[in-house]
């Protein structure tokens, strides 16, 4: 389990104090609440340990909760190939022409990131080896032999992302560089995808100005504290900053 501190406690030894409590090294929980929050504090498989260290520093005044990576990056989500305005929001266009509402009453949180895509294809390579075995009965006349290798071969790819959370229990919308068309956008269409995904947020943000928006999960120095745990970190971003906005850390 994930031990998440979504808000530091006033006093600085409270951290400490709360990790004594449960038997875990003081100087390494306080060390790590240092930065930029929400992070994670503690990974711990045992999960009432886990669950005795939230509740030891909700005591302290921290606000911490729990994230199971498990389930980290499961919801249900449509990747969008287009987008349609409509009265009360947008339409989310599958890959079938199919359309999805989405409310603007219905949106949690929009999140800005980068996620990783790895690609695995079976690749076949021929190649000529000598063959003593042929040469010799061959007198010399054929020296090689053709010899087919297979290997999988993956390669990752990183592109930007909007993904829109909920708060109606539909799955999550996800708006991926490099695999929308923008058309929808109409005059204010740029050339390059990275523009237009930005352009997106703000004729999102143009048409519900109260829109909540969060792009931590795009940045640097936020994504140095999340810890490589199973998922990809901007996945795992993506959830610590749900779950902090949703006030699971307030405590």
């Amino acid at each position: 389990m994930l031990v998440v501190l979504g808000r530091a406690p006033a006093d600085r030894e409270a951290v400490a104090r709360a990790a004594r409590a449960v038997g875990l090294p003081p100087v390494d929980l306080r060390m790590r609440a240092q930065g930029l929050l929400p992070k994670v504090l503690h990974t711990d498989a045992d999960g009432e340990r886990a669950r005795r260290l939230v509740d030891a520093l909700v005591a302290e005044g921290a606000g911490a909760f729990l994230l199971d990576p498990a389930t980290i990056g499961r919801a249900p989500r449509l990747y969008a190939r287009s987008l349609a305005w409509t009265e009360d929001g947008f339409a989310a266009i599958d890959g079938l022409g199919r359309s999805h509402p989405c409310p603007f009453a219905a949106i949690r949180l929009v999140q800005k990131g980068r996620v990783t895509h790895t690609e695995t294809n079976e690749v076949v390579r021929t190649e000529k080896k000598f063959a003593v075995g042929r040469a010799v009965l061959s007198g010399g006349l054929m020296v090689s032999k053709t010899v087919e290798t297979k290997a999988i071969e993956s390669r990752e790819h990183r592109s930007a992302v909007l993904l829109v959370q909920r708060n109606d229990g539909g799955e999550e919308i996800a708006l991926s560089e490099g695999h929308v068309d923008f058309r929808f956008l109409g005059a204010e269409m740029a050339p390059t995808s990275m523009v237009n995904l930005d352009r997106t947020l703000a004729a999102l943000r143009a048409r519900h100005p109260t829109l909540p928006v969060d792009d931590r999960a795009f940045q640097g120095p936020f994504l140095l504290g999340v810890p490589k745990v199973g998922p990809d970190p901007t996945e795992l971003a993506f959830a610590i900053l749900a779950a902090a906005q949703a006030g699971e850390g307030s405590g």
